[in-house]
């Protein structure tokens, strides 16, 4: 699951705990200190199953290239 713009990770840390223990989140967001608080809050809540990356979230890619069944993100 990812989540685009996903700022100090509100969003990510509910996805992940839906998703459980074999599913994975992945926030992304350009601002680099917010993720930075996000990985200290999963790291603080012991969650495992989420990493935070550094990324533009406007670009797009082709169709049928992302192997993700589902996308969340607050602005869509």
């Amino acid at each position: 699951m990812i989540d685009a713009g996903c700022a100090g990770g509100d969003v990510s840390f509910e996805l992940a705990q839906r998703v459980g223990a074999n599913g994975r989140v992945v926030g992304i967001d350009f601002d680099e200190s917010k993720l930075v608080l996000a990985r200290e809050e999963a790291a603080a809540r012991g969650i495992g199953n989420i990493e935070f990356h550094n990324a533009n979230t406007c670009g797009r890619s082709r169709a049928g290239s992302c192997p993700l069944r589902a996308h969340a993100s607050r602005r869509s």
